[in-house]
């Protein structure tokens, strides 16, 4: 690794001084790792029987592909399970952002996120944004960075919810996207992860949404870790006597693929 960093910094010595704001790359990344295929996949579950019978599974996924340049991660996490023979959890929730570099620490981005949830009502959200993120650390132990841009969220629902100006099926809406997003290092085995998003409503500007999630993953081997996941959802607008936040905490065994 030392040799590798030491053949990258003087192939940066000898590049002229213009090109070297081109890109942005992480001082520890070997020439060898500039293009890579990262993954993991994390499987939990829990079991109950006394006066009823319940269980619950997750299964989470995440597939990254790096390069000098640019950089496309993407997030999938299934949630099901059943509570004395009735569906309590059926959550399906997909994400995906392609980055690409425009100057050493700035930018450019493009994402979509997809989610349903059947006891949530939710029938399907889509929402597709872009913008620009700025990074203010980046290093072994720390990746910081910060984003800004606008979207686009489309939802519907199985019943009809009474929303900003009456009972709908549908509610659309133009989205400003302003977030964060970090990986720490904390020690050797144990890293965290967070992301922090604020969605102001361009259609309806009393209405906002945050997201928020996080996961502590403590290395058990070099391929395998245990993992704990928090997600946070809170909305102005959630529909009449529904609650404005939900909350799920989701405890796995993750297994790194690449």
């Amino acid at each position: 690794m030392a040799s590798a960093a030491a053949v990258a910094a003087l192939a940066c010595a000898a590049t002229p001084a213009g090109a070297t704001e081109d890109y942005f790359q992480p001082y520890w990344t070997a020439p060898a790792e500039m293009i890579a295929w990262r993954g993991s996949l994390s499987l939990g579950g829990t079991y109950a029987r006394s006066r009823a019978e319940s269980y619950n599974l997750s299964l989470q996924g995440d597939l990254d592909r790096i390069t000098g340049s640019d950089r496309w991660t993407s997030h999938l996490w299934m949630i099901f399970g059943r509570s004395d023979g009735n569906e309590n959890a059926a959550l399906f929730d997909v994400r995906s952002r392609y980055s690409r570099d425009i100057r050493k620490r700035w930018f450019g981005f493009v994402q979509g996120d997809y989610r349903r949830d059947r006891p949530g009502n939710l029938e399907r959200r889509t929402s597709l944004g872009a913008g620009v993120g700025y990074r203010i650390a980046e290093r072994r132990y720390l990746s910081w960075y910060v984003l800004a841009g606008l979207g686009y969220t489309a939802e519907s629902f199985y019943t009809p919810l009474d929303i900003i100006d009456g009972p709908r099926t549908r509610y659309d809406r133009g989205e400003a996207l302003l977030g964060t997003e970090a990986e720490f290092e904390l020690t050797e085995n144990l890293t965290l992860t967070q992301r922090f998003t604020w969605y102001p409503n361009l259609s309806y500007s009393s209405a906002h949404r945050l997201v928020y999630d996080a996961t502590a993953r403590a290395a058990i081997t070099e391929r395998l870790s245990m993992d704990v996941t928090v997600s946070w959802r809170k909305s102005t607008e959630p529909g009449v006597d529904k609650r404005p936040d939900e909350l799920l905490v989701v405890t796995g065994l993750a297994l790194r693929l690449d």
